[in-house]
């Protein structure tokens, strides 16, 4: 009986070690909150809005964008959560002075895997869900037309994340394909739905606190 107390002793010693070990390494290799500043650019080809203002002479084949996020990791798991904020725009023009701007805003909520992660580095996949919304503006040169575009379904982004930790600095990057298309501004003939979905890399550097 005394052995088996002993026994039993010792094993929740052991479990608590096991978790200090797992409360500690998750404690020196994730900062609990980050706070992230990126750009970011977009290959895209929306091929019934450019079909709409080639007649112009005009043409979207990317779009450019900063974001904000508010990252919050999990302790004792691999996974993390945030908040971004994503403003992306197009803006375009012709020698006869017509031309078109785009301007997309994306709050999105965001999920991580850091299958790698210590004080030094982290990698691994992110999903994001967002709520896209936008403003379109044509232009003659004379006259111009703007109209509020709402989406035309959540938007989303899968890609591959890492980056690297110099004390509170962290430096990373994402590569990823993103799918987001807005409703048809309304202010053409043949009203098109703008499709900004593509492939996109963003760099962003942050700083990691608590």
């Amino acid at each position: 009986m005394e052995s088996i107390f002993i026994y039993s002793k010792l094993l929740r010693v052991m479990v608590v070690i096991g978790i200090a070990a797992v409360w500690s390494d998750a404690l020196l290799g994730q900062n609990l909150i980050e706070l992230r500043f990126g750009g970011s650019i977009t290959s895209t080809d929306p091929e019934a809005l450019n079909n709409q203002i080639s007649s112009q002479g005009l043409e979207i084949n990317s779009m450019s964008g900063f974001n904000l996020d508010v990252y919050v990791n999990i302790p004792l798991l691999p996974i993390g959560a945030g908040l971004r904020y994503e403003w992306s725009s197009q803006d375009m023009n012709n020698p006869s002075g017509e031309n078109f701007e785009l301007d997309v805003r994306n709050i999105s909520l965001l999920v991580d895997w850091r299958i790698f992660d210590n004080e030094l580095f982290y990698a691994g996949p992110l999903l994001t869900l967002g709520y896209p919304s936008g403003t379109f503006m044509i232009s003659d040169g004379a006259t111009f037309e703007t109209a509020d575009i709402d989406p035309d379904q959540i938007s989303f982004a899968l890609a591959v994340e890492g980056g690297i930790r110099l004390g509170m600095l962290i430096i990373g990057a994402e590569l990823g394909y993103t799918s987001l298309k807005l409703e048809p501004p309304g202010i053409f003939e043949l009203t098109p739905q703008i499709n900004m979905s593509g492939f996109y890399g963003r760099l962003q550097v942050g700083i990691g606190i608590l």
